[in-house]
This record gives structure tokens, C-alpha cells and sequence, in this order.
């Protein structure tokens, strides 16, 4: 059975590295060549796996969502979910089907946001 886990602490602005500075670092993680095949096992939906952070701060630019430094709650807003699928290594889940339940999760969960998924073929 799948377990659904949500990253803590959540991607928040990056204070003194920049503002999407952890924004970028998860983005970079997740979608990790040597993680996933040279992207082979990467995906996205309402945007481009190569442009996701860029078009992610473009969406926040467009609806006034964007954090600005030194104002009250901007060490704590939240830019971003990051959550992890995963399957105890018994049930010897193959990365194309481990890829493909996150491509349906985000369809269905995320439909209006952008994300990026993928599937990780570094661990059992």
C-alpha cells in the first residue's frame, strides 16, 4: 500500500539565499537526473520540467502572490507543497508505474497548479 507523505518543514522563501531559493532546490531535487534516469522518469502538468521554477514565479507575479522580504509572514510563507509516494520495497513497484500514479495523483489532486513529479530510481 502507498503511503502519501507531505515534506515538513514546507518550501518557504529562501531568506538571505533568495527568495526562491528553497523553491529551487526542490524543484532541482525531485526532478535530479541521476535520481530519474536523465529525466526518462520526470514529469509535469501545467508546465515545462525545464521552466517549472521560472513559470511558477511567473504565476505568482500574475496573481499578486509573490512574497516580499521583510514584510510580516514572509519566512513563513508557504511557496510550494512537496509530497513524497512511496512503497515499502516488497511491492516492487517499477519506475513507469511509480511514475504514472504520480502523473494521476497530480491530475487529480493539482489540477490547476503547476507541479513537477517523478519517480526516483536511486532506492528500493
Amino acid at each position: 500500500m502507498a503511503i502519501l507523505h507531505i515534506v515538513d518543514p514546507p518550501i518557504h522563501p529562501g531568506g538571505r539565499r533568495g527568495t526562491y531559493a528553497h523553491l529551487k532546490f526542490a524543484i532541482d531535487y525531485i526532478l535530479n537526473p541521476q535520481k530519474t534516469c536523465d529525466g526518462r522518469y520526470a514529469g509535469s502538468i501545467n508546465c515545462g520540467c525545464e521552466t517549472a521554477l521560472k513559470e511558477m514565479i511567473e504565476t505568482k507575479r500574475q496573481y499578486g502572490k509573490e512574497p516580499v522580504p521583510g514584510t510580516e509572514g514572509y519566512e513563513t510563507d508557504r511557496l510550494a507543497y512537496h509530497f513524497v509516494i512511496s512503497w515499502s520495497p516488497a511491492e516492487q513497484v517499477a519506475p513507469d508505474q511509480a511514475l504514472e500514479i504520480a502523473s494521476e495523483f497530480c491530475k487529480e489532486y493539482l489540477p490547476e497548479y503547476e507541479a513537477v513529479f517523478a519517480a526516483h530510481t536511486d532506492t528500493a
